[in-house]
């Protein structure tokens, strides 16, 4: 154990590394900052447009990823000048080394005493993001895996009636790229797999309770996040997820945008199919098959179904908080900035 505290001490003391120790502290603040003003413009926009809610979580989250890099870039730059001006005036210092203060000196205020007490603690805080980072790598590769197994596994061609409409469909909803049509017996509800090549897999079991209005709504939603591009978001934002797996707000945010997608996708189903009461009640026969899949496995019953039902209906209130209480919030955001 003591060789292994050296060991991270000395790793901890080179510039980029502690530059990567502070950068994943500071994002404790940052993270929890972007989560706040997401929650306050969800809470002003409402259940008004699932569009400009989905672009205002893909905006969070991309804050996310560029606030690290920009203080991992700061903090590196500082601590390279810093060392290059105590090498100018000869002064070298030892990784391990740890100040003290002593009887007869001041004590440092209490911000300076945290920022030494948490420039201790880097070796430990690296440790465990490592290992974090290695466990939510292992969970993303996995969940890879199960995607290729399904679109390979168990599939067949589903009857030529069902391959013209899935073709015309395509063709209303504009999408240009070849997309394959496969039954499966390894889902319960229709799914996307795949951004370069797609694959939508549709399950005869959940379709026999649906008439031809309800599954051309279903196919309609399926087509959306290929013509959205949604299941490249999806690993990208799996991707976000195993680095800063640490923060709730990473995942609240993360969360919010995969129920956007699915609003933005049964909005668009339903301006190609018309019948908003059928696809509302085909959304409840495919709540009842839901399956467990990787997140950035696409189908039709993701997200909260009692809230994408209300949109679909044409409610406009939302759960995530009142305008006005989203409105006093970030106009003290803005004050305290």
């Amino acid at each position: 154990m003591t060789t292994l505290m050296q060991g991270l001490i000395q790793l901890s003391g080179h510039p980029l590394v502690h530059a990567l120790g502070w950068t994943l502290l500071h994002f404790c603040w940052q993270g929890a900052a972007v989560a706040l003003v997401l929650w306050c413009v969800l809470g002003l926009l409402g259940g008004r447009s699932s569009q400009a809610r989905y672009g205002a979580a893909c905006l969070a989250l991309g804050l996310m990823v560029a606030l690290p890099i920009a203080t991992f870039a700061h903090v590196a730059s500082a601590e390279y000048k810093a060392r290059s001006a105590m090498l100018g005036s000869g002064v070298v210092l030892d990784a391990g080394l740890v100040l003290q203060v002593g009887v007869d000196e001041p004590v440092p205020p209490w911000p300076a005493r945290i920022g030494m007490a948490l420039d201790r603690s880097l070796p430990w805080v690296l440790l465990a993001w490592f290992a974090g980072v290695i466990v939510f790598v292992g969970r993303l590769n996995f969940g890879l895996l199960v995607a290729r197994r399904l679109k390979t596994a168990g599939t067949e061609a589903p009857p030529p009636a069902l391959l013209r409409l899935f073709d015309e469909l395509r063709t209303r909803l504009g999408v240009e790229r070849a997309v394959a049509l496969l039954h499966s017996a390894q889902v319960q509800v229709p799914t996307v797999i795949g951004w370069l090549r797609p694959v939508v897999l549709l399950p005869v079991s959940c379709l026999t309770g649906l008439s031809p209005d309800q599954i051309e709504a279903v196919l309609c939603h399926e087509l959306a996040h290929v013509r959205r591009h949604d299941y490249l978001v999806s690993v990208i934002q799996s991707v976000i997820e195993t680095i800063l797996f640490y923060h709730p707000a990473v995942w609240w945010v993360s969360r919010q945008v995969r129920r956007e997608r699915e609003c933005c996708c049964d909005e668009l189903a339903v301006a190609v199919g018309g019948d908003v009461l059928a696809y509302a009640r085909a959304l409840s026969l495919l709540e009842e098959s839901r399956a467990s899949f990787p997140e950035f496995v696409l189908g039709a019953n993701g997200g909260v179904l009692k809230m994408r039902i209300k949109r679909i209906l044409g409610s406009k209130r939302d759960a995530e908080g009142s305008p006005a209480a989203a409105l006093v919030a970030l106009g003290m955001i803005v004050a305290v900035a």
